[in-house]
């Protein structure tokens, strides 16, 4: 059986889904990350956070399903940006 994985990085959390190709909800996963204020009008999220709750999610609901995964499909924050140095590591929240 092949199957279908999305994932939603949230502003409060990431939510994974597996289903299976006839649209069967199989497994779904959640974990929560903080925000921090620097400042009274800003808020931040830890980059690290966010790829953790990604890949743990994301592991929990394909476990024990040795099949493929078809296709996958991402919902993520509309207006987030994440600045990186030359290796891609998150130069701060």
């Amino acid at each position: 059986m092949r199957y279908l994985l999305g994932i939603d990085v949230g502003t409060t959390g990431t939510k994974s889904i597996l289903f299976s190709e006839d649209g069967a909800h199989m497994k779904s996963a959640y974990k929560a990350y903080p925000a921090f204020e620097p400042s009274a009008n800003a808020r931040e999220q830890d980059a690290n956070d966010l790829w953790d709750a990604v890949c743990e999610t994301s592991k929990k609901v394909c476990e024990g399903h040795g099949e493929e995964v078809a296709a996958l499909s991402l919902s993520t924050q509309g207006g987030t940006l994440i600045p990186t140095d030359a290796r891609f590591e998150p130069v701060r929240r």
